[in-house]
């Protein structure tokens, strides 16, 4: 089957691609190395701040909510914007898939204890040796992670093709 993730679902998506059932592959601008968060989150008080505050019932629904609205609301239809419309409709099916799964307790738990650890993630060793075709979404202008992340995961992919969203 393929896979398809965005942000810290593309970084799930890379750590999953090894897989014998993964065909394929498609990201839109994952996290794969720490030094690709803001500034302000790589201050060394800043991490054990939000490694506590991320324990907190409270933090784990705002954030959980907050990242699905993202998700459904901002990162869907540029999409979908971006897609060829024989593409569009397999990848909102998948979509659709994930989103309902998405929405129950354990997976609040897991979104934000995967959201700390992403704060110390290094894939580039693991990235290397995946052998799959891969599908790179990025986005020309995002305030979080720069295009220049998403050129040098194409460098790290064998098989990848990076597609730069203008203005997205």
């Amino acid at each position: 089957f393929h896979i398809i993730g965005t942000s810290l679902g593309g970084t799930l998506a890379l750590m999953y691609a090894q897989e014998s059932s993964i065909e394929k592959i498609i990201l839109q601008a994952p996290l794969y190395y720490w030094k690709q968060l803001p500034k302000f989150v790589r201050f060394p008080l800043i991490k054990p701040l939000i490694k506590l505050l991320a324990t907190t019932k409270f933090f784990q629904e705002k954030y959980h909510d907050r990242f699905k609205n993202y998700i459904v609301k901002t990162r869907v239809p540029r999409l979908k914007r971006n897609m060829p419309k024989s593409q569009w409709k397999e990848v909102k099916k998948t979509i659709e898939l994930v989103m309902n799964k998405f929405d129950n307790n354990l997976s609040r738990k897991a979104s934000t204890e995967f959201a700390i650890r992403a704060l110390e993630i290094d894939l580039r060793e693991q990235i290397v040796l995946i052998n799959k075709p891969c599908l790179i979404l990025w986005g020309t202008v995002d305030p979080t992670m720069n295009i220049t992340d998403g050129k040098n995961l194409k460098k790290l992919l064998k098989k990848s093709e990076l597609i730069e969203i203008k203005h997205g």
